[in-house]
């Protein structure tokens, strides 16, 4: 199990608990991370739920931002390094954006850095912490 240390001190110094388990329970909870950009090239980071996809459309309506694509694996790369973006606009240093559906759920988990285990954290605590704009931009997949 990996946690970056810049990501484990922000969590330390924000006062917000997590735990890093193997694995998320089934169900609800686990989200991903997507990087996208703007027809100018700035970024912005989507977390919305594993098991959905990405609505570019309502996600540029959510962000008020027009002509959104997808992040290229090398511009993701150039940008945040061959880790994962975080969720958490402090550190990622671009808006980060969560789609609605989070909403009942009392955790939130995400992949650590290797993808082998997740850091569950309650919603609460990252929603105080990461400030994202909320909106609906996920869909069923």
């Amino acid at each position: 199990m990996t946690l970056s240390r810049r990501l484990e001190d922000y969590l330390r110094q924000q006062g917000v608990p997590y735990v890093e388990q193997a694995s998320h329970p089934l169900g609800t909870g686990m989200a991903k991370v997507v990087a996208v950009r703007d027809r100018k090239g700035d970024w912005l980071l989507a977390v919305l739920p594993a098991m959905q996809d990405l609505d570019l459309d309502a996600l540029a309506v959510a962000s008020g931002t027009n002509h959104l694509r997808l992040a290229s694996a090398h511009d993701k790369i150039r940008r945040f390094g061959a880790d994962a973006p975080t969720p958490f606009a402090a550190l990622a240093g671009v808006p980060i954006y969560v789609d609605h559906g989070f909403g009942d759920w009392s955790h939130i988990y995400f992949d650590t850095d290797d993808h082998a285990s997740v850091i569950a954290i309650r919603l609460r605590d990252y929603v105080r912490v990461a400030r994202p704009s909320i909106g609906r931009f996920a869909r069923p997949a």
